[in-house]
């Protein structure tokens, strides 16, 4: 599992600081090595991408000028991350907090048919 590289999409706007970061916390907390996170804001007026930039040097910060919505915030972040070659892709909600075996669930699913191409996982509350 080691050498797969999975890329992480996170649309954001208007989302709390604290909240986005429990979200990242719960990625890294995965531990998986070849984790590339893009965080797409559509919120030129605040900087809360911009403080996590700095806050985790991993992640890929897209900062739009305006609002062109969740759907074509995700598709700019999975252009990016087929850009980059990646084997997988998340999106995910930023208020969402992942179990910390999420990667070593879902991605034995993949293995048991070829014709598998995306998988979703249960979605509990906190």
């Amino acid at each position: 599992m080691a050498q797969l590289k999975i890329g992480v999409v996170i649309a954001i706007y208007g989302i709390e600081k604290n909240t986005l970061i429990n979200c990242l916390e719960s990625l890294f907390r995965n531990n998986f090595p070849n984790l590339l996170i893009v965080l797409v804001d559509d919120n030129p007026d605040d900087n809360v991408s911009i403080a996590i930039e700095k806050k985790y040097k991993k992640i890929i910060n897209i900062k739009n000028k305006r609002n062109i919505g969740y759907v074509r915030d995700n598709d700019q972040g999975i252009k990016y991350l087929l850009q980059e070659k990646v084997d997988y892709i998340l999106l995910l909600n930023p208020d969402t907090v992942v179990s910390p075996t999420l990667f070593k669930e879902i991605l034995p699913l993949f293995a048991i048919n070829e014709k598998i191409i995306s998988v979703g996982p249960i979605i509990t509350y906190l």
